[in-house]
């Protein structure tokens, strides 16, 4: 029987309907940037001139205010608004069917910890291999060090990392809000909907974690960022619950972070995959059977909690979604 979802729409439709949120959050951010550029351009500006002066006043901005500000507005319009858009039009109101679910307990909170850990160690390695193949095609690895290094820039200019207070800031702006609605977006609601549509779990998270990846812009990091995609696409899948993910996410993001803010006045961005451990191939391959366990203790302890939210989703389901939801 064809999937719908619990409104009644097919998954194809609903996929059309993801894809015109995304687009519309793409046009608000676009208008709302104009707007974040019409304040930083000089006063007098000619219309002719308007849209050169501000992308070169938004590419040149140093002030981290307006930087973080673009951020959020990025954050939000691309990922968080389609998210609860898409869930409200083709599931109604309840947040469950975006993951949000109080049935979680603290031994999936530190295996999550645990699973992250080991797949950035793992995920680390091959930022090195990626970048040992890449230097064999001159033109891609230019625009692979020109990408990284506008990264690299923008995160110190939106962390802007001198002190405590600045760290408390970036945990918030760089560690937390990418986590949530990164997290939202690509796993509470893409991969779910492939999962349900297409009834191939793995695939489902293979797809999203590729695309997760893609919307990174990172040659280097392609294939750390799809493992790590991988990872979290199993957790969620295991687990049921965005909470869980959110959190392993944002460890993720804040060990980034904290090192950043201990190499904040060198010249290089450290992050957690640039580990020297990835050179031994013992501590990767180490690093791998943990992720495995890992994942194993945690599918084990999330029996319970997973058939909690099973039991709570049924009590949201219409006649479409009992009808024809392979998951059940």
């Amino acid at each position: 029987m064809q999937y719908r979802s619990n409104l009644g729409y097919t998954g194809m439709g609903q996929l059309g309907i993801l894809f015109l949120y995304w687009g519309l959050g793409m046009v608000v951010f676009s208008i709302l940037i104009w707007l974040v550029g019409m304040q930083l351009i000089p006063a007098g500006t000619s219309v002719d001139n308007m849209g050169t002066a501000i992308e070169k006043a938004i590419k040149e901005n140093q002030d981290p205010v307006w930087i973080r500000v673009i951020h959020l507005i990025n954050m939000v319009c691309l990922f968080g608004v389609p998210a609860f858009l898409f869930s409200r039009t083709t599931n109604g109101k309840e947040t469950i069917w975006m993951g949000f679910s109080s049935h979680f307990n603290i031994t999936q909170v530190f295996l999550a910890l645990m699973v992250m850990l080991s797949a950035s160690i793992f995920s680390g390695a091959f930022k090195e291999i990626s970048e040992q193949l890449i230097a064999g095609i001159p033109s891609l690895d230019q625009k692979a060090k020109s990408l990284e290094a506008a990264y690299n820039d923008t995160i110190r200019q939106i962390g802007n990392i001198r002190s405590m207070p600045d760290l408390l800031i970036g945990l918030f702006l760089l560690a937390f809000l990418p986590a949530f609605f990164e997290e939202l977006f690509f796993r509470g609601t893409m991969q779910r909907l492939f999962e349900r549509w297409w009834g191939k779990p793995i695939l489902a998270i293979i797809v999203t974690s590729v695309i997760f990846s893609l919307l990174h812009f990172s040659i280097t990091l392609f294939i750390t960022r799809t493992l790590l995609g991988v990872a979290l696409g199993w957790m969620f899948y295991t687990t049921r619950n965005i909470w869980v993910n959110i959190f392993a996410h944002f460890i993720n993001n804040a060990l980034a972070l904290i090192s950043l803010y201990k190499s904040s006045f060198q010249n290089k961005l450290t992050q957690p995959e640039e580990m020297q451990l990835r050179h031994d191939w013992w501590i990767v391959l180490l690093s791998l059977i943990a992720l495995f366990f890992f994942l194993s203790r945690l599918k084990f302890f999330s029996e319970e909690t997973v058939f909690k939210i099973h039991a709570a989703e049924e009590k949201t389901k219409t006649q479409y979604s009992r009808e024809g939801d392979w998951a059940g």
